[in-house]
């Protein structure tokens, strides 16, 4: 996936979440999947494109204060969700 649609994903997904309070799990899945099945690319390069970290940690900072228009299931499933994409991230020297 190229990093454009990659980060237009990012977007999209937390539009949606900010102006249609939707957790969209399909789409936040498809971002998590890539960042998983690229980090060894990224690993091997010793480096994150700038363009896709900036826009994980905008994901990260936007996700962890959840959504008060959510159902309390939702609001504890993005809390599980940034988690989740924090430990990706944090864990790319082990990866």
């Amino acid at each position: 996936m190229h990093k454009n649609i990659f980060t237009h994903k990012i977007l999209q997904f937390m539009v949606e979440l900010r102006t249609e309070n939707r957790l969209n799990e399909e789409l936040y899945r498809n971002i998590l999947d890539h960042i998983t099945e690229t980090r060894l690319e990224w690993k091997t390069q010793g480096y994150i494109p700038l363009s896709i970290f900036e826009a994980c940690i905008d994901l990260i900072h936007g996700t962890s204060g959840g959504n008060r228009f959510l159902s309390e299931p939702e609001q504890v499933k993005l809390e599980d969700l940034s988690n989740e994409l924090y430990h990706i991230l944090m864990g790319f020297d082990n990866a």
